[in-house]
């Protein structure tokens, strides 16, 4: 009867729910995750947790794999965060030098939290070396390469 009826309809409307609009004016679903945890993680960390799992369950592009990474340091796992973190490098093919700039020195940090010197300071190098002169990156960038005894 109806129920039947209704049921039937209901299996083109969950596809169509469920799926990225790709329409003008919409945002992705994945790329609203990664936005979402981006600013909830100054905020709440686990809603940012959730918001970067969601988004790598959509679309599991650099962004969401910076942010995951982010997230996971700032959690102390940067065991973790390293994969992540490495996949974002290697999915960014032509991203601005401060996103880079970011992504190198996160990655740095991340590689002086696990004891791994050398890795790390190149990685902190490449951020500063990305950065614009005078930015805060760089400015962070060259502070933790002073503390760990120059460039």
């Amino acid at each position: 009867g109806e129920l039947a009826v209704a049921g039937i309809l209901a299996v083109p409307y969950v596809h169509w729910a469920t799926k990225e609009q790709m329409k003008p004016g919409r945002e992705p679903l994945g790329r609203y995750y990664q936005r979402m945890g981006t600013a909830a993680l100054a905020l709440d960390a686990e809603f940012a947790a959730l918001h970067f799992q969601e988004c790598l369950r959509w679309y599991p592009f650099p962004d969401c794999r910076m942010g995951w990474g982010q997230w996971l340091l700032q959690q102390g796992r940067a065991e973790e965060a390293i994969p992540e973190l490495e996949a974002a490098v290697s999915g960014y093919s032509q991203a601005p030098g401060d996103v880079m700039g970011a992504l190198y020195l996160s990655l740095g940090q991340a590689y002086l939290t696990v004891g791994r010197t050398e890795e790390g300071l190149a990685h902190v190098r490449e951020a500063a070396a990305r950065a614009p002169p005078g930015s805060a990156l760089r400015q962070e960038s060259e502070k933790l390469l002073n503390a760990r005894g120059g460039p």
